[in-house]
């Protein structure tokens, strides 16, 4: 049993030398680690970008709460003389009372939305389901080599 222990170790040493000395893993690992930076950048600026517009979102909230604060503020200081005033108070604090559960929901949804990206940026992505390493890649290599071998071994027949 020591001994296959042994044997199934030094034939996975062997692949990994194997790997970093292959002419066609060293492009493939280079462009796997250049979509992965690119895919990276792409998230962070999704996540600026989401940031953003939900920043714009809770300005206009914010702007229409105090648009309806300052029409309320003038009828009242104006007094509410006719039914019409009152109904527009009326109205006019409905609206207010809307716009304010509104708003509190885009700041919620904006504070799950930057919990997920700052979950997503600390564990790297794509980094715990891809290893870019030689030897993980040792059993792909050993499938693409047997792939090879029966292609080539069909083409010499030829």
């Amino acid at each position: 049993m020591e001994k296959v222990g042994k044997l199934e170790q030094r034939l996975l040493s062997l692949q990994t030398a194997h790997a970093l000395r292959c002419s066609t893993c060293h492009p493939l690992l280079t462009r796997l680690q250049d979509l992965e930076r690119r895919l990276t950048q792409l998230l962070e600026e999704r996540s600026l970008h989401l940031q953003e517009l939900t920043h714009m979102k809770q300005e206009a909230l914010e702007a229409a709460i105090s648009e309806k604060d300052a029409h309320l503020a003038l009828l009242e200081v104006s007094g509410l003389r006719t039914i019409h005033h009152a109904k527009e108070a009326e109205s006019l604090k409905a609206d207010r009372k809307r716009l304010m559960e509104r708003l509190k929901q885009e700041t919620e949804q904006n504070m799950r939305l930057l919990e997920e990206y700052s979950s997503l940026s600390s564990t790297n992505s794509l980094g715990e389901c891809i290893s870019t390493s030689p030897s993980s890649l040792t059993g792909f290599l050993q499938v693409d080599y047997d792939t090879y071998g029966e292609k080539m071994g069909s083409e010499s027949s030829v």
